[in-house]
């Protein structure tokens, strides 16, 4: 598949050397100054006078399209490519982008060494399921709106670390860079596009409600990352739950904090670690749904 000749495209980076990161579209193809500690990001935003050659990178890329559709051309054929589709491309594959007339391709590239995956005994080997688990090049694709937006959230999350240089971002960008090659091997589908509606991301909100339902969850935090209002939202839990969103997480937090007397008879650390943050609502809840109070089981079995 080509576009005609006429149709021009921008470079990402060549890797001869360093750039900041910035907002502009680039006129010349961007470099990229690879830290020793072996991963940094780029935003490469495509202007429609440019040109990309075919290259070979040293380094693996994982790739958000955040805007724009075009192509990634491979030694083999190209595929076409588009906004929120996630990319992999491991480390010597030649490749190029090419954008569509009209909506020039804006990449933000997630740049990593062998060395960084090596060091990481438990990473390495969920970095080696997904490269073979997904044929290359290939867009990866959220199997709904929920886990599209959890992915989004670390690409951003990274960028705002590299971007402000606080006092640990290597060590925070490593952790972010850790949870999302894990998200994208357990979110992303392999070859077929995904149901998108609206309905199958409330499963993604559900598994993480059942994950994560001790920290805090806003109804309306949920219905975002679903696409949907909080109305909707609410509508469609009910239906898939047979009961509310707070009646669903309160009843998953009574019972964790139940287990946790039990195991330590510490109720204000039950309370906190399942999640409530005031202790007489915690004291409420857990009597309107178990019948007794929390001191009442404060004896470990």
């Amino acid at each position: 598949m080509k576009f005609s000749a006429k149709e021009t495209i921008q470079s990402e980076s060549d890797g001869r050397g360093p750039v900041p990161t910035t907002t502009s579209r680039h006129q010349s193809p961007a470099d990229v100054a690879m830290p020793g500690w072996g991963l940094t990001l780029i935003e490469s935003h495509h202007a429609e006078t440019f040109h990309m050659e075919m290259g070979r990178w040293p380094f693996h890329k994982v790739c958000w399209i955040p805007v724009g559709r075009g192509l990634l051309e491979l030694t083999n054929g190209s595929v076409p490519i588009r906004r929120d589709d996630f990319l992999l491309l491991p480390s010597g594959t030649a490749h190029r982008f090419v954008d569509h007339p009209g909506e020039p391709l804006t990449l933000v590239i997630v740049c990593f060494t062998d060395g960084l995956i090596q060091k990481n005994a438990s990473l390495s080997p969920v970095f080696g399921a997904l490269r073979s688990s997904h044929p290359v090049g290939h867009p990866l694709r959220a199997a709904n709106a929920y886990h599209e937006s959890q992915i989004k959230d670390l690409f951003k999350l990274m960028l705002r670390e590299q971007g402000g240089e606080e006092t640990g971002y290597e060590a925070a960008n490593q952790a972010a860079f850790t949870q999302l090659i894990v998200r994208m091997l357990r979110s992303c589908a392999r070859e077929a596009i995904p149901t998108r509606a609206r309905e199958q991301a409330l499963e993604g909100a559900i598994q993480y409600m059942e994950e994560n339902f001790y920290k805090p969850i806003a109804l309306r935090q949920m219905a975002d990352r679903c696409g949907v209002t909080s109305r909707r939202f609410t509508d469609l839990f009910k239906q898939r739950m047979g009961t509310t969103f707070v009646d669903y997480l309160n009843r998953k937090r009574v019972a964790y904090a139940g287990e946790r007397i039990r195991e330590t008879g510490n109720i204000l650390y039950a309370c906190y670690e399942a999640g409530f943050q005031d202790l007489g609502y915690f004291y409420r809840v857990y009597r309107r749904y178990t019948g007794h109070t929390p001191g009442d089981r404060t004896t470990p079995n």
